[in-house]
């Protein structure tokens, strides 16, 4: 061996990050030590989402049957969720908007300009505000109209008209307990800090349709073109085409998606999800995911994530095309067909032998690999990309860290003394292994590097 690699060896520790890789903001994220996420079986951390008298507050919440019925169960709550490898990354809690001021009023004790909905909607015009006392009510036709009632548990509405086309409804701080089939386009439903216990089903499986909910809680399926959800907890099966989400929760199936924006949710179920290149996903758990990239100009980036064993399978994630994944956690094996791995964990106890076990991605550096080897036969790049030292960072002498390989540091540099010549066919040595599975020891890099690749 050259004297090159036993040589002591200075690891770059100056401030700043290299843009080309958008790794901007790596300090803040590993001030403090790795953190466990809750779990993303048990939905009682969420189980309350409603709005209080400061909106916007960051906390961890979920959907509550009613505002007025938790407001004493505010302190007990847990305040925020841990992905990946930073440390209390904080799940928004939306602003539910304003409940707007109503021009009519029904309720069914004579109290209000109407007994009955249906008498409000014939003299209401398009965009008027019905307002809903307690009790349960019938709204009997369709309309371009926003329904206000006094809370979850106190008014109930039930969409007894035969399907809805065209229609703009919006309902408000109540329990929707029926909704017939939509059909037609142009029509958009707005759910805020409601409980709906019906489904969401098109009329002749079209799903041309919009589905806005903030802070609301749907029990059964929801089926539409679009998702606009934040702070919402998802019971049934969802299955948008595409999903705008934030600081949600989906604890059953969803279907192959699109996702134009999602960040701070949690996938109890295995999903399959698309992303236009250039697009990213941050701040979310996964209980296995195939995430494929349309596109091949811009690397998306996948930040801060947390990928879960989903059951009867060791495999977490699956990524295909120009996907940059840094700053995750991963509880089982890996296939990276991506472009960058950068700084990211992966754990195991003992279940499976590989994390990468196959392809490996054009870079993979500053990583950990606790519990298990990789294996690398091949690597994915187009022509002209350094395969030699696709396992480090030559001008920041950085590589990975890997439990099995148990060498002296004896210079104290943090980096061990050998190389490591890593399994598989490609023959990758990983000439900067590291020494410590602490990666606050190596980060910020500051050297400049290039990933080959996309731009």
């Amino acid at each position: 061996m050259s004297d090159k690699w036993r040589s002591r060896r200075q690891f770059l520790k100056a401030s700043g990050l290299m843009a080309t890789v958008g790794l901007a903001g790596c300090t803040g994220v590993l001030e403090e030590e790795t953190a466990t996420p809750p779990n993303a079986g048990n939905t009682d951390d969420i189980s309350d989402l409603e709005s209080t008298e400061t909106p916007g507050e960051e906390q961890t919440q979920e959907p509550s049957e009613d505002t007025t019925d938790n407001q004493e169960n505010q302190e007990s709550r847990e305040d925020n969720i841990s992905i990946g490898i930073s440390n209390e990354i904080d799940r928004e809690r939306p602003e539910v908007p304003e409940s707007p001021d109503p021009d009519w009023t029904v309720a069914n004790d004579g109290s209000g300009d109407y007994e009955s909905v249906g008498e409000a909607i014939r003299v209401a015009q398009e965009g008027d505000v019905i307002e809903i006392a307690a009790g349960t009510y019938d709204i009997p036709s369709e309309g371009n109209l926003q329904f206000v009632g006094t809370g979850r548990s106190e008014t109930t509405v039930r969409v007894t008209t035969d399907s809805i086309s065209g229609s703009d409804f919006s309902f408000y701080n109540m329990t929707v307990s029926e909704m017939p089939e939509v059909s037609g386009l142009n029509t958009e439903l707005g759910f805020y800090n409601c409980l709906i216990n019906t489904e969401i089903p098109p009329a002749y499986n079209s799903r041309s349709y919009l589905v806005h909910g903030v802070q609301s809680r749907f029990t059964e399926l929801v089926d539409a073109e679009l998702l606009d959800a934040k702070g919402c907890l998802f019971e049934g099966d969802t299955n948008p085409i595409l999903m705008q989400v934030s600081d949600c929760r989906f604890t059953s199936g969803t279907k192959t998606f699109t996702a134009e924006s999602l960040e701070r949710c949690v996938f109890e179920e295995p999903v399959n999800v698309r992303l236009q290149d250039g697009e990213g996903i941050s701040d979310t758990v996964f209980s296995g995911i195939t995430l494929e990239i349309e596109g091949s100009r811009y690397a998306s980036m996948i930040t801060n994530c947390r990928f879960e064993q989903p059951p009867s399978s060791t495999e977490v994630a699956t990524f295909r095309g120009g996907c940059d994944v840094k700053f995750s956690r991963f509880e089982g094996t890996c296939s990276p067909n991506c472009r960058f791995l950068f700084a990211n964990e992966f754990s195991a106890n003992g279940d499976i032998d590989f994390f990468i076990d196959g392809q490996a991605p054009i870079q993979l550096a500053a990583n950990v690999f606790d519990g298990a080897e990789i294996r690398i036969d091949s690597v994915r790049g187009p022509v002209g990309c350094d395969i030699a030292s696709a396992a480090y960072i030559e001008n920041a002498e950085i590589g990975n860290y890997y439990s099995t390989f148990d060498e002296e540091d004896e210079n104290g540099d943090n980096i061990l003394d050998l190389p490591y010549p890593i399994p598989g066919q490609e023959e990758l040595t990983d000439q900067y292994p590291l020494a410590s599975d602490n990666l606050i020891d190596y980060l910020p890099v500051s050297a400049e590097y290039e990933v080959c690749g996309y731009v």
